[in-house]
């Protein structure tokens, strides 16, 4: 008779991104009671399902939970605060690595990794992706990549099993894992995502040329450290090349770090092709009312606070149909703000672009309180803007001069002044015809970049054997 062995008891500390990605490679070991962080607006939510509770509840399980802490600044000051209230089980996971506590100090842990990538035929180009774990961005690259010959590889703190877009997927929980699996497989290229920048400046000290893919900057979004800071200059100003996400992103880094542009590569977040969008029929419209559409996150920081925006908008007898993988309580509580705003679940890559096909229009509306998201807001560009128009959908854009140029550029969408009249705008901005080879027209898939990417590549791997 098989006894099944009661998992140990776990609390995560930390309930941002990383908090809730550790869950799925901790939950399989540990039985996940609760997660915990200082921000106080979270309390009471549910991540997963599970409670958010103060830290100073933790000790209200007992003495035997584990409590794994997940996040990204303050490594050291929320031991400390852990250890004030007794608490003496305590696994460090920042982004997934394993870090342990020495005289009175976080450092990584070391380990090593014995399996290594073969190619599967000498002669191709082999990529790996380096994230902690791979966004839509890298898959849609690596995807798109593999129609062209070339053999994408992943490595991560947490597995995912996307045979779709990888060859193989391999998971490391140490800075030590990551350099030595790098160093011992047969890749040309490493490409590493900004998120986070510690994985870039860790593999400028690996043997293969390396690409540091800048979403976006850490220095933007928010008030970083000494520490911070330094990291984001390694990884932009010591990878053998850096790929952004926009003009405006590019000519930041080139002031801010002088780097040099034939080291810069720009590439929008672009879907891959659809060759046949198969598009669900819109709404039958009793009232003649307008049904936008929003993909994307919610709540989680001052741009995406759409409990200021939205109310404007719908009261005018708008619809707001939104897709998010925010937590539960996060959506339930938008969708009770009115009867006119509607959470439709969460859908990814085509299934996602096929719902959206059922709306007037695409929503890239960003909360531009703070003076900080609106600077960012300026260089990025939004999966969802994309997103949107391969959906068929015009874009309703807030007031930021990036999104304003592009919708003018292209006459695919326009600006929604929600002091004047709404209904007359919307239904202007949903009456603008996107093709539906609109994406492909400007070239704007990754499988229509792919060819720019490769020789991104080549070049780079040029420019390293000659130094």
């Amino acid at each position: 008779m098989n006894i099944q062995q009661e998992k140990p008891k776990a609390i995560i500390f930390g309930a941002s991104k990383h908090g809730q990605r550790a869950f799925y490679s901790l939950y399989e070991s540990y039985d996940i009671i609760a997660y915990s962080d200082n921000n106080q607006n979270l309390w009471g939510r549910e991540l997963n399902g599970i409670l958010v509770i103060s830290p100073d509840h933790i000790t209200d399980f007992g003495r035997n939970v584990t409590i794994c802490v997940c996040i990204a600044r303050h490594l050291g000051d929320v031991v400390i605060q852990l250890k004030k209230l007794g608490i003496s089980l305590i696994k460090l996971m920042p982004y997934g690595i394993e870090y342990e506590y020495l005289n009175e100090n976080p450092i990584p842990k070391i380990g090593f990794n014995k399996s290594y990538i073969k190619k599967q035929n000498s002669n191709n180009l082999a990529v790996l992706f380096v994230q902690d774990i791979p966004c839509a961005r890298t898959r849609k690259i690596s995807t798109a990549l593999q129609h062209y010959g070339v053999e994408t590889y992943m490595i991560s703190t947490y597995l995912i099993n996307d045979s779709a877009a990888f060859i193989n997927e391999y998971v490391f929980n140490s800075f030590t894992e990551l350099i030595d699996f790098v160093n011992n497989s047969e890749i040309d290229i490493v490409h590493s995502s900004n998120e986070p920048n510690e994985f870039t400046a860790v593999l400028t000290g690996a043997n293969k040329a390396l690409i540091h893919d800048v979403h976006d900057l850490v220095s933007m979004l928010i008030d970083p450290n000494i520490a911070e800071l330094s990291l984001e200059y390694m990884s932009n100003v010591l990878s053998d090349g850096v790929m952004c996400t926009t003009n405006e992103l590019a000519k930041m880094l080139q002031k801010k770090y002088q780097i040099q542009d034939e080291k810069l590569f720009v590439l929008g977040n672009y879907p891959l092709s659809t060759s046949a969008l198969a598009k669900y029929p819109k709404f039958e419209k009793k009232d003649d009312a307008i049904h936008l559409a929003y993909s994307g996150s919610v709540l989680q920081s001052v741009r995406y606070r759409f409990d200021k925006i939205w109310p404007s908008i719908v009261s005018h007898e708008v619809h707001i149909h939104f897709f998010s993988n925010s937590t539960e309580s996060s959506c339930s509580y938008l969708e009770s703000i009115s009867p006119y705003i509607h959470y439709e679940g969460n859908y990814c890559d085509d299934e996602l672009i096929q719902r959206l096909s059922k709306y007037d229009c695409g929503l890239v509306y960003p909360n531009l309180e703070d003076d900080k998201q609106t600077d960012y807001i300026n260089i990025a560009s939004p999966n969802k803007m994309y997103e949107y128009l391969d959906a068929g959908l015009p874009l309703v854009v807030g007031n930021a001069h990036i999104l304003l140029e592009f919708v003018e550029k292209y006459n695919c969408g326009g600006y929604l002044d929600i002091n004047c009249e709404i209904y007359p705008q919307l239904k202007a901005i949903s009456a603008i015809n996107i093709s539906v080879d609109f994406l492909a027209k400007y070239k704007m898939t990754m499988d229509l970049q792919a060819e720019r990417i490769i020789s991104f590549y080549k070049k780079t791997l040029r420019a390293r054997s000659q130094v």
